[in-house]
């Protein structure tokens, strides 16, 4: 069977994004949450073995922060929720796809594996729901369109799954259900998601390779030549033989892990490259550059770094 998974997100513009979030911690901060979310979204779908799409309001984004995942990009319809997803669904089956699961893009317990599963259980049902814990559903799937699904439905209030689930039973369908799991909308569920979830990580990533005669020349370099030292990150981080007393102060009270790489060992193990240094955040195996090398670049001192990499981490995951 030819299986799709469609993914509708938003674009990650500010004041655009987890609005009645922001309503509480702000644009700035609710947009720096949605940029994980969608991180964590790719790092669950990027393995599939199914055709991916993504379903965003405007279908050229403008940045690049999706290219590393293969998805098919495509614009979403005008109107409600409702609307919006059963275009999505007549596009896609009508380019020959039959077993085709819908997602959103702001559950954090979200797993590779809970698709999977909903694909399976297609496979014997009519429809897959995945109900959410505000009332909602997570994910929808389906072997064919049936239009009463999306229809006068009170979108994003907590009697959505039950108005589906009644509509089911009307058209007389057999359907199956997933694990309840906590989307992101308010604070609270933000909170709950960061302690239940959340592992995030930092990776700091020199411009420099970590075999001996490379690290030996490196030193040389950094202690006889420190101006045209080429590894900014290591320059304002670094004395000459030690770390910084406050940058290590600093990181090690963030929350999650740290680990510090040499260019090379992070094409590796990511195979990819990247123009170094650079602070890199990892969210469910999907990393994303938090901090570029210009930026670093661009820092008079330690502690506009720091002040830097703390406007970048959503507040409230500490």
């Amino acid at each position: 069977m030819k299986k799709a998974l469609v993914v509708f997100a938003r674009n990650l513009e500010l004041g655009k994004v987890k609005t009645r979030l922001a309503q509480t911690i702000g644009d700035g901060e609710a947009l720096k949450v949605y940029r994980d979310l969608i991180a964590h979204t790719c790092g669950v779908v990027q393995s599939l073995s199914v055709k991916l799409f993504l379903f965003l309001p405007e279908a050229n984004p403008n940045d690049n922060f999706w290219a590393r995942v293969p998805f098919v990009l495509r614009e979403q319809a005008v109107g409600d929720l409702g609307k919006k997803m059963e275009a999505a669904f007549i596009e896609i089956f009508e380019q020959g796809y039959e077993n085709i699961i819908l997602i959103g893009s702001d559950c954090p317990g979200l797993t590779t594996e809970i698709i999977e599963e909903a694909f399976a259980k297609l496979v014997h049902t009519d429809i897959v729901l995945g109900p959410a814990l505000d009332g909602g559903y997570y994910l929808i799937g389906m072997r064919q369109l049936h239009k009463p699904i999306f229809k006068n439905k009170t979108w994003s209030t907590d009697v959505v799954f039950a108005q589906t689930i009644a509509d089911i039973s009307k058209l007389n369908l057999h359907y199956e259900t997933l694990p309840v799991l906590q989307d992101i909308d308010v604070e609270q569920d933000l909170r709950i998601a960061f302690s239940e979830y959340y592992t995030p990580q930092l990776l700091f990533v020199y411009n420099a390779d970590s075999d001996p005669i490379n690290q030996m020349f490196d030193f040389a370099h950094k202690i006889f030549n420190p101006s045209t030292y080429a590894c900014d990150l290591c320059n304002l981080t670094y004395g000459n033989f030690t770390m910084e007393t406050n940058w290590k102060a600093y990181i090690s009270a963030l929350s999650g892990t740290q680990r510090f790489l040499y260019r090379n060992q992070f094409i590796d193990e990511f195979k990819e490259e990247i123009i170094a240094p650079a602070i890199i955040k990892v969210v469910n195996g999907f990393w994303y550059i938090l901090i570029s090398a210009d930026e670093i670049a661009n820092c008079a001192s330690l502690d506009n770094l720091i002040d830097l990499v703390r406007v970048r981490i959503p507040q409230t995951s500490k």
